[in-house]
């Protein structure tokens, strides 16, 4: 699909749901737009997010068959919410120059894998789906950002580390799903 053809001042894509096929390269969004939403078609092809527009805030690529690598260290600083859930993305992820406005990221259900950084994730992350992928090693999850209310790491087999979600009254502060991982969680009070 050539996003060429889109009128310059166009603001926002919307053609989830549609069973579209294709390739697209997202270079050629218009400027202006600073929405995205292409979810639940048949894309396929590689996802190249360097190029997206300077004031992007919300881009869902979910639920196509999307493959390749993802490179998140070059996103725009506007960048709110990702989604890229239920591709076939694989190869390891950085996640130490996400956009520090990003509220949300959804990259579970991939082939995602590797060892992860969280250590320097933005403040502003109030959700975080890493689940079934095939993250791995020893994970420092002491520096998660203190507004995280949902944090998902589910079915990363060999992922692993120590989780603490106890605040200084000793309650829960976040939601979470760790099964299917060697991750050892400590919540609520002692």
């Amino acid at each position: 699909m050539n996003l060429q053809w889109l009128p310059s001042s166009l603001e926002a894509v919307f053609i989830w749901g549609n069973e579209l096929e294709g390739t697209l390269d997202f270079e050629y969004l218009p400027a202006a737009v600073f929405e995205c939403d292409i979810n639940r078609n048949e894309f396929e092809g590689s996802v190249n997010l360097t190029n997206l527009p300077p004031n992007h805030e919300y881009f869902d690529a979910s639920e196509n068959t999307f493959s390749g690598t993802l490179n998140l260290t070059c996103l725009p600083d506007t960048l709110k919410m990702i989604y890229l859930m239920s591709c076939d993305f694989s190869g390891s992820v950085d996640f130490t120059r996400l956009p520090r406005a990003l509220k949300e990221l959804y990259l579970s259900d991939n082939s995602l894998s590797g060892k992860i950084d969280l250590a320097r994730l933005p403040d502003s992350l109030v959700k975080l789906h890493l689940g079934v992928n095939n993250f791995c090693g020893e994970t420092d999850f002491s520096r998660l950002p203190n507004g995280l209310r949902l944090l998902n790491i589910g079915k990363n087999v060999d992922l692993a580390g120590t989780l603490v979600l106890r605040d200084e009254l000793g309650y829960t502060y976040c939601m979470y799903s760790a099964e299917g991982t060697k991750v050892v969680v400590i919540e609520g009070q002692e």
